[in-house]
């Protein structure tokens, strides 16, 4: 009975916490749950973590997120989880680590359980980003190609197509991808690679059986 009653008051914190966050006052979120991040009680350490993780991150604070989401990540093995601590890493340029946690995602036991998770190919394209901030060129190369075969699996490629599978528009994605492709080909290979691409989906745009 007095352990039940203990892990209501907890929850309720965590609840508390991530009101707190949601109105994006993460100082006073991560002091509503300090306490809770060394719990013992799986549940409550992973919610305590993630609130105090996520706050860090929002406010800019990389290097003190990332213990945080490391645990997070560890105790629910979600995809979303690992792309938080992936992201961390980039933005706290440490790549090895960040592609480290980044290819959990594909391992992970299950995609999420909370309403903010983002899409498989959006993760991909906002860690590209971070990767192309960072100069991480040929680290990020390898996200390119695997959101090319994306865009080239795709029936239809107009706007609205994409964004309900996760893709940004098209331009959107070259827009980011030129200086990576820069870093790996000569320019015109790198005109004759965009050129393929729009080609691809122009046939999937015309192709009549695909309707």
């Amino acid at each position: 009975m007095f352990s039940s009653t203990i892990k209501k008051f907890r929850l309720r914190r965590i609840e508390k916490g991530w009101k707190l966050f949601h109105k994006a006052n993460y100082e006073s979120a991560r002091k509503k749950i300090c306490q809770l991040t060394s719990c013992k009680d799986t549940e409550i350490c992973l919610e305590a973590n993630r609130i105090a993780g996520l706050a860090f991150y929002r406010q800019k604070l990389y290097e003190d997120a990332i213990p945080h989401l490391t645990i997070t990540s560890s105790l629910s093995n979600q995809q979303h989880d690992w792309y938080n601590l992936a992201m961390a890493f980039a933005k706290a340029n440490r790549i090895p680590e960040a592609e480290d946690a980044f290819k959990e995602i594909y391992r992970a036991k299950s995609k999420h359980n909370y309403q903010y998770a983002i899409s498989l190919p959006t993760m991909i394209f906002q860690y590209l980003r971070v990767l192309k901030l960072n100069k991480a060129y040929a680290t990020a190369y390898p996200r390119v190609i695997e959101l090319r075969g994306m865009y080239e699996a795709m029936r239809k490629s107009d706007k609205n197509t994409l964004a309900a599978s996760g893709l940004p528009p098209v331009h959107s994605f070259i827009k980011e991808i030129i200086p990576i492709l820069k870093s790996q080909f000569p320019d015109k290979k790198v005109k004759d690679w965009i050129k393929d691409l729009s080609s691809r989906l122009d046939k999937n745009r015309k192709d009549k059986a695909w309707g």
